[in-house]
């Protein structure tokens, strides 16, 4: 007998430290969440709640009871400081640590079907906590760049592909072509993920860097649980600067929104909710307002987050509006 799906799934995604640049242009934020993301959610047919850093445990156990997958974002976040490599207490790292091993727990000892996608830094956090926080990244020039994806031996047999339906299959094909956006400064080498993370992770596509030989992991993904790590971004359909090379076509567009869909159908099995509606409504991501920032960074829209976790806009640059919850 097939168990009835939660037709009404909600996603977290994580807020991290605003970057330099971001905190220069907007003085108020501590934290931020790209509008992006919370697109690519809403479009694949969940809703969104921000899980904030710097809470407690409690804080952070009592979300994860009450929602149904999680992404753990990309970013701009240090997880050490570069003189003696020792582990940098950030509101990110610490956050996703917490988040990460409960959610485990719960997919094994709770039998929940409990997703995770990690992208780009979110799967680096990911791996990064699998090595108990010792470093397992390379670093390489800043890479800006629209790449294509070689899939590995055995993919079809991966959580995130051996089920897609007669329609899905023709993104097979357009996930190797150029179109995936690249963004980083570190990388999981397929020497390194080879040799310390076969046993619990298995490789699904790798590329090259640009212009190099290096051979990366562009997707991996649990051998136990229901989490997909990706060095791209996705998301990134939903950005529409032209400071930097970015794929909108329809054919970039179905295979992006291919990782989100996953999230979303497999956060669907899970049936997590919230004790009532009203607290449910009371943290959805709706309630915040959204920056509009485009000429003013590389991100369209941003939920800043100040110390307090409310929002603010910006009006006419001169007058603040707040949004507390």
């Amino acid at each position: 007998m097939m168990q009835q799906e939660n037709e009404r799934p909600i996603v977290g995604i994580l807020a991290q430290e605003v970057s330099d640049i971001i905190s220069k242009k907007y003085p108020y934020s501590k934290s931020y969440i790209a509008a992006s993301y919370v697109k690519a959610v809403e479009g694949s047919g969940a809703r969104v709640i921000p899980i904030f850093i710097n809470k407690n445990e409690a804080y952070y156990r009592d979300i994860i009871r009450s929602i149904n997958g999680l992404v753990l974002p990309g970013g701009n976040v240090w997880f050490y400081e570069f003189d003696d490599k020792t582990p940098k207490e950030n509101g990110y790292l610490r956050a996703s640590e917490i988040l990460y091993e409960e959610i485990k727990k719960r997919n094994k000892e709770n039998k929940e079907n409990f997703p995770i996608l990690g992208i780009c830094l979110g799967l680096e956090v990911m791996l990064f906590i699998e090595a108990d926080k010792k470093e397992c990244r390379d670093t390489c020039r800043p890479n800006h760049s629209i790449m294509s994806l070689d899939l590995c031996l055995g993919y079809d047999e991966s959580r995130l592909f051996k089920n897609m339906n007669e329609t899905e299959k023709n993104i097979v094909d357009i996930l190797q072509k150029p179109m995936h956006y690249f963004s980083h400064q570190f990388y999981i080498s397929h020497e390194v993920m080879k040799n310390k993370f076969n046993n619990d992770w298995k490789i699904i596509s790798t590329t090259k860097l640009e212009n190099q030989n290096t051979l990366i992991i562009a997707i991996a993904e649990s051998k136990n649980f229901p989490f997909i790590g990706l060095q791209f971004h996705p998301e990134k359909i939903y950005e529409w600067s032209t400071k930097q090379k970015r794929n909108h076509s329809q054919e970039a567009v179905t295979a992006c929104r291919y990782f989100f869909d996953w999230l979303i159908k497999e956060s669907k099995k899970n049936k997590n909710k919230f004790d009532n509606s009203d607290l449910e409504n009371a943290l959805l991501i709706s309630n915040y307002h959204k920056t509009f920032t485009s000429g003013r960074l590389n991100f369209d829209e941003l939920y800043l987050f100040d110390e307090n976790n409310s929002t603010q806009i910006l009006i006419k640059q001169t007058s603040l509006i707040h949004c507390v919850i």
